[in-house]
């Protein structure tokens, strides 16, 4: 069946929109394989900015957990994240990261929670 250039038009037409519907209701969330290397238990670890601002976990010693943060429904912007939870003696909180547009720039930030330290890597998708 050949397509009249109208219809062709119309098909096309049709193909764009729906890519531009699509790509405007992504969602904008980050990733975070968060891995407990203290010896303790974390408490109350939250990550920031995120819509749902009274989520926090707790991660036992050895523990490995995935935490999401969604920025979906909240205004456009460039910033750091931030970290924070109760460690054995202190609160802890550690900006870390970049995110542009509410948009993470990573596939997955892997955080190491260590007695005397954190360590970020960050993993990228090849595109």
């Amino acid at each position: 069946m050949k397509l009249s250039t109208p219809m062709l038009s119309m098909v096309s037409l049709a193909t764009a929109f729906t890519l531009l519907i699509c790509s405007c209701k992504s969602k904008r969330q980050a990733r975070f394989e968060i891995t407990n290397s203290t010896g303790h238990t974390i408490k109350n670890l939250t990550i920031q900015p995120d819509i749902d601002v009274n989520k926090y976990v707790d991660i036992e010693p050895n523990q490995k957990v995935i935490f999401k943060t969604s920025m979906t429904g909240m205004p456009k912007a460039d910033g750091n994240y931030g970290l924070s939870f109760q460690g054995v003696d202190s609160s802890i909180d550690k900006t870390f990261g970049y995110f542009s547009n509410s948009l993470p720039l990573e596939s997955i930030t892997r955080i190491d929670i260590r007695p005397d330290t954190i360590i970020f890597k960050y993993e990228y998708n090849n595109y």
